[in-house]
């Protein structure tokens, strides 16, 4: 059995075709796609099928995430809320300073919370925030 000319040649060299590409044609699809690129446009329903699954994949990922900030600043103000709480407590076991400190604690993860809530908005594309002022409003400091 003989070697094809080519064989000595590395793979990306092994013929005049530019490697990706099936009878010199675009990486884009089309009738020159490379069989690799065929299978996966046929898999996804063509180039704008691919798209459009990745829009969608993008799109659960936003709302997966915003949700996932919704719940840490709703999980801070209850935090916050129970701190405050613990304040006013005259059955307290802990003291003061200890329950003041946690308050302090509590009310800064409670603001850091919200502004990267405000963050996430605006990087999705949310830019009023009116109902964000009305569901999360921004915690009062306890003096």
């Amino acid at each position: 059995m003989s070697k094809p000319a080519n064989a000595d040649r590395p793979l990306s060299q092994s013929s005049d075709t530019p490697v990706g590409h099936a009878s010199g044609g675009t990486p884009h699809g089309g009738a020159d796609a490379t069989p690799i690129l065929e299978r996966v446009q046929r898999l996804r329903g063509g180039t704008a099928g691919a798209h459009a699954s990745i829009q969608v994949e993008l799109m659960k990922e936003k709302a997966s995430s915003y949700g996932r900030a919704v719940a840490k600043v709703e999980g801070a103000y209850r935090a916050l809320e129970k701190a405050e709480a613990a304040l006013d407590d005259p059955d307290a076991t802990t003291s003061l300073l200890d329950r003041r400190a946690r308050y302090e604690a509590a009310h800064a993860t409670a603001l850091r919370a919200r502004w990267e809530l405000v963050v996430h908005r605006e990087a999705v594309g949310f830019h009023r925030s009116d109902d964000l002022d009305r569901d999360f409003p921004v915690p009062r400091r306890r003096r």
